[in-house]
């Protein structure tokens, strides 16, 4: 009988235990569509918030953000508040890179992608038969979520599910192409996504300096696994 309102941010009793639990590392929630795992995620934010964390709640899209900002809001105290972000992972990355002095326009469009591939490819002059859709995408499953971007590691890494082989010579090729890929980009103050997070990751990795203590991520198959 309660309004969709309510509904939104009802807990069922059931689903406490997985709020409360106590963790030692990372943790997955599954289940169906409308079974509530974003519900059980706001609510394990507010649990940890508690705790005096700071809390990091993010997702893939912008307007899921809205979303999820609004009605977390209605279960958080005004100190629980100000110790929580929703961001979209996109956000996270973008702002991180500015943290650490790396200010970069993030281009979404694929066409305009597409022309910063063509121009690497006419500045690298390589005898190839592939056109820039293929490198982007060999950027995109490849280079950037294998951390592969250094010549060393592309030319003996697996490229399972790609379709085309490539020898040793024609990775080198590809290399060069990828090489005047990121000069352009570097160039303009641009990046797409994969390069973008990319980046952040290996900043990460060399100085781990996370200002939250947990991070809750929500959707998180419809995340890239580059992220």
């Amino acid at each position: 009988d309660a309004p969709l309102e309510k509904w939104r941010i009802f807990l069922h009793p059931t689903q406490k235990k997985r709020v409360n639990r106590d963790l030692s590392g990372p943790a997955r929630g599954s289940g169906e569509a409308g079974t509530g795992k974003t519900v059980v995620a706001m609510h394990r934010a507010k649990y940890l918030l508690g705790q005096g964390k700071k809390v990091l709640f993010t997702t893939f899209t912008a307007n899921l953000v809205g979303d999820i900002e609004t009605n977390i809001m209605k279960i958080l105290s005004l100190q629980e508040a100000k110790k929580l972000d929703v961001k979209s992972i996109d956000s996270v990355i973008v702002s991180y890179l500015y943290s650490k002095n790396k200010k970069v326009k993030i281009i979404y469009d694929e066409d305009k992608l597409l022309n910063y591939w063509d121009k690497a490819i006419a500045t690298a002059n390589v005898d190839l038969e592939l056109d820039a859709y293929f490198y982007m995408e060999e950027w995109r499953k490849v280079a950037t979520p294998l951390d592969v971007l250094s010549v060393k590691k592309y030319i003996s890494v697996p490229r399972i599910g790609r379709g085309i082989r490539l020898d040793r010579t024609q990775r080198l090729k590809i290399w060069h192409v990828f090489e005047e890929y990121k000069e352009l980009l570097d160039k303009d103050f641009v990046r797409d996504i994969d390069y973008a997070t990319y980046e952040a990751r290996e900043i990460l990795k060399n100085n781990p300096d996370t200002p939250y203590d947990s991070i809750i991520v929500d959707e998180g198959q419809d995340i890239s696994a580059n992220a």
